[in-house]
């Protein structure tokens, strides 16, 4: 088991597209704020009730970035590679705890739901990422075929309720099911089995009230060998660590609550069941940058990001105008220590007149032993949490 957690420690990154929850540790705090909302405040606004952010992004590979010569990854250019997330608020009851504890809101209970004595409002998150390849023998020059290559279709999907960032973005519950097709290996050694292994197998997690620990359930899906069998185990005292928690599903959600700058600069704990344990995760700020439309990539999030919200505001003598983003670096304390993701988030100019609402833009995250980086690029923007901007005390 421990093995088939390495392998997966930061594959299934790929699928926390957004976001974590904290639990406060002894010796950290992160300030952590509702950016997602157009006028922002801690709390779940009531205008979000009933409403529901959809995001799309589109998955690529970077092919120039593969340095293995052993093999290589490529993506099927007839399948769609996206990566969706649906960002919203439900009623989560400490007496049924996990799915069968949460009621999500919408447009068919806003006006009847209710909330029981042990029971509160929270924020859900859903994520779906499919991509589909294969792993073929020999550099980027050597085309697939048959004799020479294991096809892939992936698929990871996770549920996460945690609470506002009022309490912290405090994590209850997170779920992940995954069926992917990870490299195995630096060198293949000329042989197709030796590149890659498939695996399938789905957690759950459960915090308890006060945050203080985490139970997590493994299961072992399709095909599996019995060392993939159903394990549980009990990760305590995450309040005694020295960095705050987060459950690994809500990284980016987190990350995009936080406070970012150039000199934004902290270190968390994520909880990541695939890993075994609780990994700490560094995430720094970088400059600002402004989104540059005759790149063909970025017009795209440009044109995501205007169809939604409005157009972009003007150069003016104070400002040079466009959509602006915040960089961040996020680098795993581990095993994998080296390997770094980025991400852009919309920047935050007016907490109360937030128009790009510290949207995820752009994440770039380097495939293991050398197999080129996956690019996530924002493409549609569907719908919108808390559209009109109200707070709620």
């Amino acid at each position: 088991m421990k093995k088939i957690f390495k392998i997966l420690a930061v594959t299934v990154a790929a699928a926390g597209v957004v976001g974590m929850a904290g639990c406060t540790s002894s010796s950290s705090g992160i300030s952590l704020d509702s950016f997602w909302f157009i006028d922002t405040y801690p709390g779940i606004q009531n205008s979000a009730i009933g409403t529901e952010e959809v995001l799309k992004y589109d998955v690529t590979l970077d092919e120039d970035t593969q340095g293995n010569t052993s093999y290589h990854m490529t993506l099927d250019t007839e399948k769609e590679h996206s990566f969706v997330t649906k960002f919203g608020v439900g009623v989560y009851n400490w007496d049924n705890q996990g799915k069968d504890g949460f009621t999500k809101i919408d447009s068919t209970n806003a006006a009847t739901y209710t909330v029981g004595s042990n029971a509160e409002v929270v924020y859900y998150l859903e994520t779906s990422l499919v991509y589909s390849g294969a792993f073929v023998l020999g550099d980027t020059t050597v085309a697939a075929t048959a004799d020479n290559s294991v096809s892939f279709d992936d698929e990871i999907t996770t549920v996460t309720y945690f609470r506002s960032a009022q309490k912290g973005l405090t994590p209850l519950y997170s779920y992940s099911y995954v069926h992917t097709t990870s490299p195995n290996t630096y060198t293949a050694a000329d042989t197709v089995s030796a590149m890659c292994a498939e695996l399938n197998y789905e957690y759950e997690v459960f915090y308890d009230k006060g945050c203080t620990q985490a139970t997590y359930y493994y299961r072992g899906l399709a095909n599996t060998e019995a060392e993939d069998a159903e394990k549980t185990n009990t990760l305590s005292d995450l309040d005694d660590l020295d960095y705050t928690v987060f459950d690994n599903n809500q990284l980016y959600a987190a990350i995009r609550g936080m406070n970012l700058s150039a000199d934004f600069s902290e270190t968390i704990s994520l909880v990541i069941p695939a890993n075994g344990g609780v990994t700490d995760v560094s995430v720094t700020g970088a400059d600002a940058g402004t989104l540059d439309s005759s790149d063909e990539n970025q017009a795209k999030i440009i044109a995501a990001l205007e169809a939604q919200y409005g157009q972009a505001p003007a150069a003016t003598d104070d400002s040079t105008g466009g959509i602006s983003y915040n960089p961040v670096s996020i680098t795993t304390d581990s095993d994998y220590s080296g390997i770094t993701q980025t991400a852009w988030f919309a920047a935050v100019e007016d907490e109360n007149d937030n128009q790009y609402r510290a949207t995820l833009l752009y994440l770039a995250i380097p495939m293991s032993y050398d197999l080129g980086t996956l690019e996530y690029t924002l493409t549609e923007v569907s719908s919108v949490i808390a559209p009109d901007g109200q707070y709620n005390v």
